[in-house]
């Protein structure tokens, strides 16, 4: 009884010696300030902003983190494109969204606010041999009204 018991305690230790000392969790902006946009207006990377390219070669558990303020009663949709790199960021191509196939992330105007008419939305980017994220298009879909304050962050957990 004492073998088994002492064999036991032996695999968890070596299976917990196995594992990750600590994780850090970071969080990196793609926009150095908020941006804004007219109604049924666009704003590129590399004319209207600048996204950093950032690097996700160590990072587990992508979250990427939309927020934007609209204004009260807009119901339409905001879309936000990124590209990735498979090679240092040395060329680029186009995000696909893994299950819809979609080249975009589409959150609705009237989508549950955080505070008075913020919105924020997390979506999880599934990122195979990807090296480099940036984003390079934000699309105000509401040909009537406004958004301010768009930010885009991306957030995620390295393992030491």
């Amino acid at each position: 009884m004492k073998k088994r018991f002492f064999a036991f305690i032996a695999i968890i230790l070596f299976l917990v010696a196995g594992l990750p000392a600590q994780y850090v969790r970071g969080n990196w902006p793609f926009l150095t300030a908020a941006v804004s946009l007219d109604a049924s207006a666009t704003k590129t990377n590399g004319t209207d902003f600048t996204s950093a390219e950032l690097n996700v070669t160590e990072v587990q558990l992508v979250l990427v983190t939309m927020t934007f303020t609209r204004a009260a009663g807009s119901a339409s949709k905001v879309n936000f494109y990124f590209q990735v790199s498979y090679d240092d960021a040395t060329t680029w191509s186009d995000y696909m969204e893994p299950i819809s196939g979609a080249e975009y992330i589409g959150i609705a105007t009237n989508h549950d606010v955080i505070s008075g008419t913020t919105v924020r939305v997390s979506q999880p980017f599934m990122l195979s041999n990807v090296t480099h994220l940036r984003l390079t298009k934000i699309v105000n879909g509401d040909g009537a009204n406004a958004l301010t304050a768009v930010n885009v962050s991306m957030s995620g957990y390295l393992f030491e």
